[in-house]
């Protein structure tokens, strides 16, 4: 048994080393969206993702959604979720490949929420010329990316690069677009599009900080001097 040790050792040593790994890390979405089945990454990846391979941009084909709710009367105020939860399968450009394909396998889990909606009413509420309604709406993400990335060799074998476990997250602007179901006078979930925007630096946050307590000083003086 003592002999086996230091086989098990080299063994454990040479698959952590052969396939770098980035367990149960958490990265935010600053640039890109989600839509419909796919999530897009396109730049600003941090390092350490997808086995911290420097992998850039990503292309997610994702499991269709569901919706939370899915049918919504007219005039009700509604918060929307939508879930991703299943396999995935992409594409990412991966340095060390040497320009191979990199193709992305594994599953995800993945909630999209939306700020408070509104149902229009009277119905149908203004539909567009193609029959459909549109929100606008401040949305939030998160969730899980689980798998591996394979690059596809010019034999058509797939070698192992890495694997990975990622929790993400992020936030922006997005877009619910609901149907009017004239059967039942109701509305029906139809898509919800987000666009991730880019968290700002410390600095940015304090000059605009600085410059809204500027402004409201010079409104006071003018407000003094006018009295």
């Amino acid at each position: 048994m003592k002999k086996l040790c230091p086989v098990l050792v080299g063994l454990l040593l040479y698959l952590g080393l052969s396939a770098p790994s980035a367990w149960a890390e958490s990265f935010r979405i600053q640039e890109g969206f989600l839509r419909c089945c796919s999530l897009f990454w396109n730049s600003g990846i941090p390092p350490g993702a997808f086995g911290g391979v420097g992998a850039s941009p990503v292309e997610i084909t994702l499991t269709p959604p569901t919706f939370n709710p899915e049918i919504v009367q007219p005039g009700q105020q509604f918060t929307l979720t939508e879930i991703f939860a299943g396999n995935l399968a992409g594409e990412v450009e991966v340095p060390a490949a040497g320009g191979h394909d990199v193709l992305i396998r594994g599953t995800g889990d993945l909630r999209m929420t939306s700020g408070r909606l509104l149902a229009p009413a009277p119905f149908p509420g203004g539909a567009d010329e193609f029959g459909f309604i549109s929100l606008t709406t401040a949305f939030s993400m998160s969730g899980v990316l689980d798998g591996t990335l394979l690059e596809l060799l010019d034999d058509s074998t797939l070698h192992l690069i890495s694997s990975f476990r990622n929790e993400v997250f992020g936030n922006g602007t997005a877009t619910v677009v609901m149907q009017p179901l004239f059967e039942t006078g109701n509305y029906e979930v139809v898509s919800f599009d987000g666009t991730f925007e880019p968290v700002p630096e410390p600095g940015t946050i304090v000059l605009l900080g600085l410059g809204a307590v500027t402004l409201a000083s010079r409104v006071a003086r003018r407000h003094k001097a006018t009295r």
